[in-house]
């Protein structure tokens, strides 16, 4: 699961082993060890029922290799979980797998997942279910730990963007920038980019105090550097309910700055 991190665009990552070990890293190490962030991050536990996904166009499983599940889903209280890795040995078609009607999104998602030897990925989930993995180390291996999205019956509020912060719905069918509370954690959707401006204010909208948590959370989240490579960027969301978004260059962030998958516990 990918992890903010100290060190300027450095990809973090966590591994979580069944035996309840935790290991952190980062290309280079040491920058996990400056800072590793675990907000953000969660995962259905071992008792939770899954259900196998179909694969296609040559995609196959991982877990032989990496003893990380079969690729999966859940849909428990109103979210959709998924599990589990993919690599593909041939071929270069980069959908993997359709979702059924239950466990699609209400809008198309773009999250920045873990690929082969650290390499920032895209996974990307369309409103008909339609699944993609591309860029970094996709193809080599693909990871679906950790990503989580309400389903798409879910109720949002649209956030009040500021600092010429505008909605890139309009550009990638993301819906608009939105938050919802249910069961006690909050649920970011939605994409954002901003314009050239003067000043590159970093500060894109204030939640609401029902909506903000306890501490300053760092939470790595898909932004697209100027080529619309996937690069990773950095959602900071801090206790007085200031959202900003952050990567390095800044241009990254600005240029496209996906909210999808990004949730937090109210207390953390």
């Amino acid at each position: 699961m990918t992890v903010s991190v100290a060190g300027q665009g450095t990809s973090g990552w966590i591994v979580v082993y069944p035996s309840g070990a935790m290991y952190a890293n980062a290309a280079p190490y040491s920058d996990a060890q400056g800072f590793t962030g675990l907000a953000g991050i969660s995962y259905p536990a071992k008792a939770t029922a899954m259900s196998t996904l179909s694969l296609e166009d040559g995609w196959q499983s991982s877990d032989g290799q990496y003893g990380t599940g079969d690729p999966s889903y859940s849909v428990r209280n109103g979210m959709v979980y998924l599990s589990g890795s993919l690599n593909q040995p041939a071929g270069d078609a980069q959908t993997f797998g359709v979702l059924p009607p239950a466990a699609r999104p209400a809008r198309t998602m773009y999250l920045s997942v873990y690929t082969y030897d650290g390499a920032v990925g895209l996974l990307e989930i369309d409103t008909n279910g339609t699944m993609l993995a591309y860029d970094g180390g996709a193809p080599q291996y693909t990871s679906l730990a950790g990503v989580s999205f309400p389903v798409a019956s879910a109720a949002a509020s649209q956030l009040t963007l500021i600092n010429g912060w505008q909605s890139a719905q309009a550009s990638y069918a993301t819906g608009d920038p939105s938050y919802s509370v249910a069961n006690g954690v909050v649920h970011l959707s939605g994409s954002l980019f901003q314009p050239p401006a003067p000043g590159d204010t970093q500060d894109f909208a204030v939640l609401p105090p029902a909506a903000r948590p306890k501490y300053c959370l760092y939470l790595k989240t898909a932004v697209s550097r100027p080529d619309s490579i996937a690069a990773q960027g950095t959602i900071v969301v801090c206790s007085d309910g200031r959202l900003y978004s952050n990567s390095f260059p800044l241009s990254e962030s600005e240029a496209f700055t996906s909210l999808a998958g990004i949730s937090y516990p109210l207390g953390s």
